[in-house]
């Protein structure tokens, strides 16, 4: 895990927005299991991360920048009763955390 806790905190917080948005509709389900069934795709953002931003990190915050964006995302798919699957999720994660982006390539930008 890179964060292991802090991602998993911030993804929570992500849920919790998602969660507390009214405009997100009729949900009938609880918040305990939705944050729970959210929280359990974190070895998906971790593998993502290991593969792309291993050994240069990810080019920002990624507690922030992705897994709170994660959470909200998947919460609101979850609430809206979408699938959620490692196909979705990658899908994500190659929109929103591109593996090209890495520190090392945004340290050669700025010396060119």
């Amino acid at each position: 895990m890179i964060n292991g806790p802090l991602d998993l905190a911030f993804m929570a917080i992500g849920v919790d927005a998602a969660f507390r948005d009214p405009t997100t509709g009729n949900y009938d389900g609880g918040e305990l299991e939705l944050v729970a069934e959210v929280l359990a795709f974190q070895p998906l953002l971790d593998a993502h991360y290991q593969a792309y931003f291993v050994p240069e990190g990810f080019p920002g915050c990624w507690a922030y920048e992705v897994a709170e964006s994660f959470g909200d995302w998947c919460a609101r798919q979850l609430m809206a009763g979408h699938t959620v699957d490692q196909k979705s999720i990658n899908a994500w994660l190659d929109e929103n955390a591109p593996g090209v982006e890495t520190r090392s390539s945004e340290l050669k930008g700025k010396a060119a």
